[in-house]
Formats: C-alpha cells, structure tokens, sequence
C-alpha cells in the first residue's frame, strides 16, 4: 500500500509540471475547444500502457543477478547525474528565464 501510495504521489507531481504536451493540450482546448482536446488527453494512457506491459513482463523473466546490476547501474548513473549538478552549482536554476527572473529580483532589491 506504501508503494501506491508513493506511486500516486511521483505520478501526480510529474502530471502537473508544465511540458510540452501540457501546452499542446492548453493550446488546443483555447483555440478549438475543450471537447476536441479532450481525445488528446488520453493519448498516453493508450501509447505508455503497451510500454509498461512490455517492461513489466521483461523484468519479471530476469535473473536476480541482472536485476541487482540494474538497480547499482541506476544508482551508480543517478549518483554521476547528481555530483555534475552539484558541481555545476546546485542552487542556480536550470532555465534561463527562471535565471533572469531570479536576477532581476535579487538586482531590484539591491537598490
């Protein structure tokens, strides 16, 4: 239940960040209506669930050896993912419009 639990939580924080086909929906529902982007809403329910059988039935024929590798290779790419980021400074933000925002308002209160 813990894991659901986690699983609904990552899903509904991954569903509301802003991306592309977010703004493909918006854009539609604005210019042509809610009911001719509704269709399009559902596009991956219908295109992730067959990518997510496969993986499911492949990972459940795996050795254990092969899994324990991939959770130390996952482990292993996230640790290198995470030492760049810090590296690079992991308190700047990553998009420049958040950047220039982020300057503007730490420049205004300066003077």
């Amino acid at each position: 239940m813990a894991f659901l639990i986690q699983g609904i939580g990552l899903g509904l924080a991954a569903a509301v960040q802003p991306g592309p086909l977010q703004t493909f929906l918006t854009t539609q529902a604005l210019t042509k209506g809610w009911k001719r982007a509704w269709p399009a809403a559902f596009a991956p329910l219908v295109s992730d669930g067959f990518i997510i059988s496969v993986v499911l039935v492949v990972l459940s024929q795996i050795p254990a050896w092969i899994q324990r590798f991939l959770y130390l290779a996952g482990g292993f790419s996230y640790s290198i993912s995470h030492t760049a980021h810090i590296s690079r400074g992991a308190t700047s933000p990553r998009h420049p419009l958040l950047k220039r925002w982020l300057a503007r308002k730490v420049c205004s209160k300066r003077h």
